[in-house]
């Protein structure tokens, strides 16, 4: 794969991947005017444990499936690998679901303030299943390279999403059971139907001797990634524990909203990096392109970052009640945190290509424990604020840790020059923005507008094109500036 087909592939796994996302936030006014604040805050959080259950039912293996693809591809056994992953899969969803449905019900109770918790948690463990095992199978088309067929995919799920949401919650008036009945539904269609398309093309086997190659390389990336989701968002239980459901809703909706960068930059990057890395393994040319495209990922995170910023303050009081204005104060101490995630993906996957997910799994799991402690301290002194504080030290020390040693690894050399000046004007531009909302709205829109053209002026003239690059640019601006006269 070329660098244009990576870019390209980039742009098609956004749209993808904004497609697939967008229903999380196309729910946002659905479930804020449909829900009462504590309501939504409990929602929320059954959300955040669906997010970390899953990662627990799919064992690794939607990276064994993306990793190990090519390989089973060449020797015509595709089926083996994913019958193999997904009987895995399943194995870990009932695992989880016992250990929930046994042991972690006193847990659910203190956290969701309510008794029905059986019903809920059963829902849940349902809901984290079926999108373990949807998400699983939509892997299939990155590992094989089809960005498009990843797109009608998650374009057509968030479609789905928010019509059986409103449905259930507009039409029936069900709130907290109808949300997640919806959301059941929807990942049952969404994984029946790729699974039979794909299936009925490659067979379904099962190879008992592959379990331990699966499990070797996948489990590690189980903790990796429970300690990514504990970094993240383990300070939604504190909030609920130490506060109450009215915070957790504020909280959740700014975080929500951070996570845009996530949705339109981050994951997109995400999805055509690691097949690219994975497959270009023996191209004397991988750590020189892995370099250039560290620069690029820095910028268009500090891109869409502005651009966040001022939809997020326009469209606010439209999706919202009053009562949420102060998420966007946690949109901008929280858009660091979905920075840092940025890296850390990047990082895992240049130790992934070299098959040290071991290393990833030990580093995140040592910082999510240091991020627990954290959050119980810094949470009942400083309400909401103690969170981002601890969320964003944890997984800013894990981030540059692990970037530190898989540079290493893959012997890449990195423009730290280039990556000060980035890091510098993203951090400058957030601290414009936290004061300037204080102010006034007219302040805040022309500091914006002063800051975003002061950013790009900096970006073209600074060190971080090319000359070719820069025509490249001066071209594209060119016709785009025919398009609008004309």
């Amino acid at each position: 794969m070329s660098l244009r087909l990576f870019g390209k592939s980039t742009a098609i796994y956004a749209v993808g991947n904004v497609g697939l996302k967008a229903a999380s936030f196309l729910l946002i006014p659905l479930y804020a005017h449909s829900l009462t604040l504590k309501d939504y805050g409990l929602l929320a959080t059954l959300l955040i444990t669906i997010q970390i259950m899953l990662i627990f039912m799919n064992m690794g293996m939607r990276a064994s499936l993306i990793r190990f693809t090519q390989e089973y591809v060449d020797n015509k056994q595709v089926g083996v690998l994913l019958g193999t992953t997904l009987l895995l899969n399943v194995l870990g969803g009932l695992g989880i679901t016992a250990i929930m449905v046994i042991f972690l019900l006193p847990f659910l109770q203190a956290v969701l303030h309510t008794d029905d918790v059986l019903v809920l948690a059963i829902l849940a463990c349902t809901a984290a299943l079926l999108h373990s095992l949807s998400v699983h199978i939509m892997s299939y088309y990155r590992a094989r390279h089809r960005p498009s067929k990843f797109m009608v995919v998650g374009i057509s799920s968030a479609l789905l999403l928010f019509i059986t949401t409103f449905i259930a919650l507009r039409i029936y008036h069900l709130g907290i059971i109808g949300a997640l009945s919806a959301y059941i539904l929807t990942h049952t269609i969404i994984f029946s139907s790729i699974a039979l398309e794909v299936l009925l093309k490659n067979g379904l086997r099962i190879s008992l001797p592959l379990i331990p190659r699966l499990v070797r390389f996948g489990v590690p990336l189980v903790f990796s990634m429970t300690g990514g989701a504990v970094l993240v968002e383990s300070s939604i239980y504190f909030l609920s524990y130490f506060y109450d459901l009215e915070t957790v809703a504020v909280y959740s909706l700014g975080f929500k909203l951070s996570q845009l960068l996530a949705i339109t930059v981050i994951l997109p990057f995400q999805l055509a990096f690691q097949p690219f890395v994975f497959s270009n393994l023996r191209n004397s040319n991988i750590a020189e392109q892995i370099s250039r495209m560290f620069i690029y990922f820095l910028l268009a995170i500090t891109f869409m970052s502005s651009m966040i910023i001022l939809g997020s303050h326009i469209i606010l009081p439209y999706i919202a009640p009053p009562e949420y204005a102060q998420a966007f104060s946690v949109l901008l101490l929280l858009l660091p945190l979905a920075a840092f995630l940025g890296i850390h993906y990047f990082s895992e996957t240049l130790l992934s290509a070299v098959e040290k997910t071991h290393i990833t799994g030990i580093t995140m799991s040592v910082s999510a424990l240091f991020c627990l402690m954290l959050n119980y301290v810094l949470i009942p002194l400083f309400n909401w604020h103690g969170a981002v504080i601890a969320s964003n030290l944890s997984l800013f020390t894990v981030a540059i840790t692990l970037f530190l040693i898989g540079i290493r690894a893959l012997s890449i050399h990195i423009d730290w020059h280039s990556v000060s000046a980035i890091t510098v004007l993203f951090f400058i531009f957030l601290f414009m923005m936290f004061m300037l909302n204080s102010i006034g709205q007219l302040a805040f829109y022309s500091g914006w507008v002063l800051m975003f053209f002061t950013s790009l002026a900096l970006m073209y003239h600074g060190p971080f094109f090319n000359k070719q690059e820069k025509i490249l640019f001066r071209n594209s601006a060119a016709r785009l500036r025919s398009v609008i006269s004309s």
